[in-house]
């Protein structure tokens, strides 16, 4: 049988640590204990909401300067920006797409649209570190009288941003 004893050193040392797991933020649930939730920080969100924003902005300029035009001359040529059929039409309309770098350029808007999506989803997912931010992240998720949640993992995150930055009792 071992007695429990605590030296003076080993109080020590557990003050030393206890700040540390103090700070950790956790929330005490009846049904699972202490569950730990994410910590919001201000400096990733603003980067990654700086990255969104100019994929979005590069993304529509792109659209403006590069990829209407291109689907407004292949519609003049064809009357459809559209591939469809067989035959000597198709192949000139191939070969008018390979000599305007058709496939070049709408890879080129598709990389602006992962981009912008990559960093929706990434700030979908994070911490809103306010209230702003989780006005935004309802805003991204609730349009045209739909809800929009593309899967639990985010619903889950704008529930724990409700919990932590509503008041309590509101």
């Amino acid at each position: 049988m071992h007695e429990v004893s605590t030296s003076r050193r080993e109080v020590m040392r557990a003050l030393i640590i206890a700040p540390s797991i103090i700070a950790t933020p956790v929330a005490a649930s009846a049904a699972t204990g202490l569950v730990c939730i994410p910590t919001a920080n201000r400096g990733t969100w603003d980067a990654v909401m700086q990255q969104f924003t100019a994929a979005k902005i590069a993304g529509a300029e792109y659209d403006r300067s590069h990829v209407f035009p291109l689907y407004e001359a292949m519609k003049a040529e064809f009357g459809s920006f559209a591939l469809s059929g067989e035959g000597p039409m198709r192949e000139r309309c191939l070969a008018w797409r390979s000599a305007h770098n058709f496939g070049a350029i709408t890879d080129q808007a598709e990389a602006y649209a992962d981009a912008e999506y990559d960093a929706r989803v990434e700030l979908l997912r994070m911490p809103a570190p306010d209230l702003a931010a989780l006005r935004w992240k309802l805003d991204e998720t609730f349009a045209d009288d739909e809800i929009a949640l593309w899967c639990d993992d985010i619903a889950d995150a704008i529930r724990e941003d409700i919990l932590r930055l509503m008041p309590k009792g509101a």
